[in-house]
């Protein structure tokens, strides 16, 4: 990313809790702007944070707070839910919710938002991943679409 004097607006999804809210402590550490997404209340307080309560699964909700955000710097995509169960016992809702939120929601955040930044020729995407794609019993489903 840039140098946090040219005032970085960053949009970090699931900023309420976990990785999300650790990284978007540390960019407003650094300076930087943050709009915080998160289906959950805001659990950061500070001047350069602007929270938003999404659920980042309705594409009408997301495509709507997509055209007030403004110029983006950055797009950390941190959202997640885990649900489990072992193969045999697979639920389809649970394994759709999770396509919702890691697959579906970041392509929308990543559709709208890249090409402004190609057009001013600034910005990063970040899609956190996990560890479980490499394997563990039980999360085949979340480690598809992480």
């Amino acid at each position: 990313m840039s140098t946090p004097e040219r005032a970085d607006h960053v949009l970090v999804t699931g900023s309420s809790a976990g990785i999300g809210r650790a990284v978007a402590e540390h960019l407003l550490a650094q300076g930087m702007r943050v709009s915080g997404w998160d289906i959950q209340p805001a659990t950061l307080c500070d001047q350069r944070f602007t929270p938003r309560c999404i659920d980042l699964c309705d594409e009408t909700d997301t495509l709507g707070a997509l055209g007030g955000i403004g110029p983006v710097t950055a797009l950390v995509h941190a959202a997640g839910v885990l649900r489990v169960a072992p193969l045999g016992q697979l639920n389809a809702q649970d394994g759709h919710l999770m396509w919702q939120l890691h697959v579906d929601a970041m392509t929308r955040l990543a559709n709208a938002l890249l090409p402004r930044m190609q057009a001013r020729r600034d910005g990063r995407v970040v899609l956190i991943g996990s560890r479980v794609a490499c394997g563990i019993a039980g999360r085949s489903q979340y480690a598809a679409t992480k």
